[in-house]
């Protein structure tokens, strides 16, 4: 996983300038490295589902969750990017599933349920509706969710009025 991880960051943050010609390019790059990317990506979701297969997240398992929330966020950022895209569904899945380990697992850290609400905050509507549905999850979606959500000092006032 790390290796895909590096490579996919390390790719687009290149910057190859201007080659000259695609003779040059083809010096520097045995395989253009658009389709280095695309490969990459493949590979790393390929090994994330595997990896979720074999393991799950319903459990503690911090190992994952910098590849999860990475590849969540990428099939969030493909949304619109392209109308004709072959197969919305592909990546609808993937936002699920990454959405819902992230779920999974805020049931055992913190930073997890960030995560997951944020990646849950940047898709859009429909999208966000199509992944609650899929992943199961029942949460409002929305400003619903945020308008339920206790402030510190709220809670830390029924602590108390409780506890005297």
């Amino acid at each position: 996983m790390l290796y895909y991880f590096v490579l996919i960051h390390v790719l687009k943050t290149l910057d190859l300038g201007q080659p000259e010609s695609e003779e040059e390019l083809a010096n520097l790059f045995p395989t253009h490295p658009y389709e280095l990317i695309v490969g990459a990506k493949v590979s790393y979701e390929t090994i994330l589902r595997i990896y979720y297969l074999r393991h799950g997240f319903e459990h503690l398992d911090p190992y994952p969750i910098a590849f999860v929330s990475d590849q969540g966020f990428m099939a969030i950022q493909g949304t619109g990017a392209d109308e004709a895209e072959p197969d919305p569904l592909a990546r609808r899945s993937t936002m699920a599933l990454m959405a819902k380990c992230l779920h999974d697992q805020s049931r055992s850290m913190i930073l997890d349920n960030v995560l997951f609400r944020l990646m849950r905050d940047s898709m859009p509507s429909e999208e966000a509706s199509f992944v609650g549905q899929f992943a199961g999850l029942s949460i409002a979606w929305g400003s619903q969710d945020r308008s339920t959500l206790e402030t510190h000092s709220e809670v830390a006032g029924k602590r108390d009025k409780c506890c005297g």
